[in-house]
Order: structure tokens, then sequence, then C-alpha cells
């Protein structure tokens, strides 16, 4: 699994940086975006041959020591994974040190333990950086560092590896980027489907609506990485933000694009070669047209991927309609590795949707676009076919449940942000004081 990261830091950057994020065929006075203009800057005097990949045996893995040692102090969580009412692992930043931190708890959240690998925390730029995570389990945990505003890399990127809950950690060979001549480097959607495979997509430069990117595979846990899309292979587009990457297995992966209404059309692709090649994947009009997705009238993008569960991928879709005050969503589900697909509304057009599994889950958000930050949770039992209101509240956040009660939100209203938890399937909400324990 990949970890759970909405309105991402990185993304909120990058659309910035994409030049296009409002709706300029609506007006009728803009084109659909040109394919075949230039899409990436790059110094003419260092071409490189991305084609080629040069076989390296991967480092034996290392174990390291006990993680670094935590200064007792307040924190501001930035992602999170629990596995059940009381153990879980979180990435933060450190109110007092103002350091990035990975940490596990076994009290719901109220407090944490250092889990940083020490050999992560002595990584040039470790201060500069945060931490992104995914887990098989409470003791398997991969990490690595990213860049907390858009830089160039000027050291090799390595991802860690614990297997024993964080007790030790060792690390993978650097990733081969070498021959790879980008803007920055910005690590992002990272996961894996097993013990061995996983996959790893990392931010390379923006403008006039691309989002750069490339994508690496590692077949040994997270030893060693192949490196199978970068902006000058030409295997998978580079228009558009990149929303969502996840691999059921190491040949079989889902990338999905969200364009912010510069072309028509919605961006999803699948690769059966290890990334080799990608295929546009189709999905079924919603209901009103049969060319609802290539309507110019229409802007849609997927803006998550929401669950995988190998054969089972359901996604987010969110379509703006002239004419419309709000935008449509639904989710799209396919049981069977794309074969069919299903839809269901969600009941708003801006917010976050959680599934917990192919029935149950929750949506976090509003019908029109709002500033002050307010939303209602709904919550699911059939998969999205009806929506039940559980609870007004005045900020918005990605919600994340362990069972039907028990659930937290990293939540932000305007600049403010705070750890809240529920234990009565949403009803009611208090804040967690996390706090880093020494």
């Amino acid at each position: 699994m990949s970890t759970h990261k909405r309105l991402d830091p990185i993304l909120a950057i990058l659309c910035i940086l994409l030049a296009a994020c409002s709706l300029p065929f609506l007006d009728g006075t803009s084109t659909p975006l040109d394919e075949t203009q230039p899409v990436m800057i790059t110094p003419e005097s260092s071409p490189v041959n991305p084609t080629v990949e040069i076989a390296v045996p991967p480092t034996p893995y290392i174990a390291l020591s006990t993680p670094i040692a935590g200064l007792e102090q307040p924190l501001t969580l930035t992602s999170l994974k629990m596995f059940d009412t009381l153990k879980g692992w979180a990435a933060a930043i450190g109110d007092i040190d103002n350091t990035p931190h990975l940490l596990k708890t076994s009290d719901g959240g109220k407090t944490w333990q250092e889990r940083t690998p020490a050999g992560m925390a002595a990584e040039d730029g470790f201060g500069e950086s945060s931490i992104i995570f995914t887990s098989l389990d409470l003791n398997t945990v991969w990490a690595t560092l990213s860049s907390s505003s858009p830089a160039p890399k000027t050291t090799p990127l390595t991802t860690w590896r614990t297997l024993d809950g964080g007790a030790t950690w060792s690390s993978s060979d650097p990733l081969p980027v070498t021959d790879l001549s980008v803007e920055f480097f910005m690590p992002d959607y990272f996961g894996f489907s097993d013990i061995n495979n996983g996959w790893l997509l990392i931010h390379n430069g923006a403008g006039m609506n691309h989002d750069y990117v490339s994508i690496f595979l590692t077949a040994d846990g997270g030893g060693s990485w192949r490196r199978v899309v970068d902006p000058y292979m030409d295997n998978l587009s580079m228009s558009c933000s990149k929303t969502g990457l996840v691999f059921f297995t190491y040949s079989q992966g889902w990338i999905t694009f969200d364009c912010h209404g510069v072309k028509p059309g919605l961006d999803f692709y699948m690769t059966s070669d290890a990334g080799s090649t990608w295929q546009p994947v189709p999905l079924p009009s919603p209901g009103y047209q049969p060319d609802y997705w290539s309507d110019m009238q229409n802007a849609c993008g997927i803006d998550a991927i929401v669950y995988t569960r190998s054969p089972m991928l359901t996604i987010s879709v969110t379509c703006q309609s002239a004419g419309r005050s709000d935008p449509e969503r639904w989710l799209y589900t396919t049981p069977d590795n794309g074969l069919t697909w299903s839809w269901e509304n969600t009941p708003g057009g801006y917010g976050d949707t959680f599934l917990l599994d192919p029935q149950q889950g929750w949506f976090l958000g509003h019908i029109k676009q709002q500033e002050n930050d307010a939303s209602s949770l709904y919550v699911t039992a059939n998969g999205g076919a009806s929506w039940t209101p559980v609870k007004n509240v005045n900020w918005h956040g990605l919600p994340q449940f362990v069972d039907a009660k028990n659930g937290w939100v990293l939540a932000s209203a305007g600049p403010e942000k705070a750890f809240v938890r529920t234990t009565d399937g949403g009803k009611t909400w208090s804040e967690v004081k996390a706090v880093l324990e020494p």
C-alpha cells in the first residue's frame, strides 16, 4: 500500500508551478494542449540516453544501530498509517527542532517513539527535508527523504527498510539517476505490493501544465531500484499532474492524471510490462452522454487512487462542467483488473474519500467550493451506492479508519493544523496532542 497524502504539499507546490490550474477552454479563449510542443528544457551540452540501464548487483543489506534519539516535544504530523486502535506509524515535523521524524505509536497517537533511521538522519539536507513512508504491516516499513521545496538533488537518494518495527534499518543502493538531468527531485508516490515488489514516483520538473516525473521499481524489497520512466524516455506522457501510482505486481501498474481542465478527456494509463509501455484505460461515461469525457464543456480529472486490493481498484473522478456552479464526483471501481467498471456518486465535489474495504467508506468534504474549510462527514456501507451524513465540522482532511468506529484526520483549517480522533464513527471528534517521547 502506498502512503495516504491528500492535499499533499508536493502537489500543492506543483499546482502553483503548472501554470494552468484553471479551466481556460471553458470560456472558449484557449485551445487544448498541443502535445507536439517541446516538453523539457535541459542543457544541450549534456544529452542523455535514458534507455541504457547498467545492471549493478545490489549492495547487501546492513543492519543499523538504534534509531536517533528524539527530544521530547510536540509534533505536527504530516502523514499517518494506523493499523488498529492503538498502533501505527507517522511522519512528522518537530515543533521545537523543526526537523523531520519517523515515529511509531502504541496508544492511539497520544505519544510517539522515535524510529527515524540513524543513517537517514545523517544524510545531507535531512533538516530541510520531509520523510515519506509506506508499510505492509506494523513491522515492515520503507522510508525515504523528499525535498520540502523544489530543488536539485545534490546527493544520492536511498530508501530505507525495517523488518522489526524500526529497531534496525537497512539502506538501498543509490537510485540510478546519475545520467538524469532534471530541475528538481521530489519523491512522492511510494508503495509496495508485497515484501519484494515496490514503486517510487519522483517529480522532476513542472511548467506549462507539465509534471515531469521518473518512476522506479524494485523486485528485491528495496535493495536496488530500476528506472522505468523518466522525462526523456517518451513512454509516458509528461503532461498534467500525476495524482496516483500503484502496482498490483511488478509488471502490472496504474497511473492517474489530472489536467486541470487544460484539455478534454480523462488521462488514465496502465502498464503490463513493468513500466516499459503504458496504454490508456477507457472508462465508461457516467451516464449523461456517451462522449462525456471528450466533451470540451467538461473538465475532468482523476484526483486520487482510493482503494487497491488486487484485482480491485477504486479511483476518484471529478468533473467541472460549463454551466454548473459546483463539480461532480464519482468513485469508479473495477473488480477484475480493469476489464469492467462501475461507478457511484460521492456527496460533494470537494473533499477526500477513504475506503476501509469495498463496502465501508467515508467522505469528508463539501458540495461548493468554500474558503472557511467547513466540511461534512458522510459514511457509506454499500460501496458508495448511498451516503449518510454524520457530522459537520469546521476543518478538512483525509479521514482514516481502522474499523467502523475508530478514525483519525490530519485536519487543516486555513494555516491551522490539528490531529483529531473519533471513537464513534465520526459523530464526535477530539483533538489529540501528539508528543514525541525521548
